[in-house]
């Protein structure tokens, strides 16, 4: 706790203690942008492989592809990793791969 010490109008000193909180505060922000920099490479890498998938499965163009995920996205207000992430995970069911691709395609008419 401090208090500041005036004359009249300016501060001229502290009498107290304080703590200099600027290495914690830059610990934090350094720590949040290297989790965000890494939440954002993980979203990234799915989203390539859901376009990926798109292009093979139903012979897409990448540009194709994104606007497929993203039309779906927008149309059924879901997040788009989290599409992209399902239609990865359906890479082990082949029926349910085919099914959501040509779901995710059609009713963006590509």
């Amino acid at each position: 706790m401090a208090d500041t010490v005036t004359d009249d109008a300016h501060v001229i000193g502290i009498r107290g203690f304080m703590t200099d909180l600027t290495a914690s505060i830059h610990e934090d922000s350094h720590r949040r942008a290297n989790e965000a920099v890494a939440r954002s490479a993980q979203h990234r890498a799915v989203i390539e492989q859901a376009k990926g998938i798109l292009m093979a499965v139903q012979m897409l163009t990448p540009d194709h592809a994104f606007h497929a995920l993203s039309r779906h996205s927008q149309r059924t207000n879901r997040k788009l990793t989290d599409i992209a992430q399902n239609l990865v995970a359906a890479t082990n069911h082949p029926t349910t791969l085919a099914d959501m691709a040509r779901t995710i395609c059609a009713e963006n008419l590509i």
